[in-house]
């Protein structure tokens, strides 16, 4: 009789995980992010703290010596932020993190000067449609005009290492993110261009890719490029939505840049 019973007893645990098991393992299904943090000259970072907050929770992981992170967590939409005493407080917008996927993420810190508080400055701009996403913007000075909101990395004499530094005006959203000497965003239309020395990266590039001019629409999750000039005879590779320019001859850059209805003064 004993044995009859554990026999069953054995029949019902055998028949139960065949059918919580595999649920189990779908609804507890993770995905990867990882990187790298540097500062401003591409140094790596060691012992970061790089924080994924959902606004549920919060994940903590520091760097390696190396500047490497990597971590697992659940499916969702996360904002970043990583700090590091010497080093300005870095952000970066909401992305969303499908199941089983795998993200990377290179990461920038800048040193910060102790006696200018507000040396860098952060904009979140309004929902792009089709998502619960908003575009942030890390800059130095900004400068409306109409609709148009013209952004500018800052300038300084003395990065900390006792050399004069531009830094870059950079714009995050989702997967994507644009480092340019300034960025012109027009909020109705939620489109914008970059300009000079553009830096283009995305989760479809194993490299940053470098362009002179940028100009994206933001609509849905995946940006939408409408032009991007490369260096003469230079050639910028990308995957997706990302479309490939080759020019033989010397590109001049318009003088005056169009966005929606405003036309402005470009200097080249």
């Amino acid at each position: 009789m004993a044995n009859e019973i554990l026999a069953v007893f054995i029949s019902v645990l055998f028949f139960l995980s065949k059918i919580t098991f595999p649920l189990v393992t779908i609804r507890g299904a993770q995905a990867t992010v990882e990187g790298v943090v540097v500062d401003i000259s591409n140094a790596r970072i060691a012992n970061a703290t790089v924080t994924f907050g959902s606004g549920v929770d919060e994940s903590n992981i520091k760097t390696q010596q190396d500047g490497t992170y990597s971590i697992m967590l659940k499916p969702g939409t996360y904002k970043i932020s990583v700090s590091k005493p010497g080093f300005c407080p870095f952000r970066r917008a909401g992305f969303v993190l499908p199941e089983r996927s795998s993200v990377r993420f290179g990461l920038q810190m800048w040193v910060c000067p102790t006696d200018f508080p507000h040396f860098i400055q952060y904009a979140e701009l309004d929902e792009v449609p089709h998502t619960n996403l908003k575009p942030l913007m890390l800059f130095g000075e900004t400068e409306p005009q109409g609709e148009l909101q013209h952004f500018y990395g800052r300038i300084t004499p003395d990065d900390g290492t006792g050399h004069a530094r531009k830094y870059p005006v950079v714009l995050t959203f989702n997967l994507l993110t644009v480092k340019a000497d300034e960025i012109i965003y027009l909020s109705s239309d939620h489109t914008f261009k970059a300009l000079g020395n553009v830096v283009w990266e995305d989760n479809d590039s194993i490299e940053p890719k470098a362009v002179d001019y940028a100009e994206v629409k933001l609509d849905g999750f995946t940006p939408k490029p409408i032009a991007r000039y490369v260096r003469p005879g230079g050639s910028v590779r990308s995957r997706g939505a990302i479309v490939l320019f080759r020019f033989a001859k010397p590109v001049r850059l318009p003088r005056q840049v169009t966005l929606g209805d405003n036309v402005v003064d470009q200097a080249l």
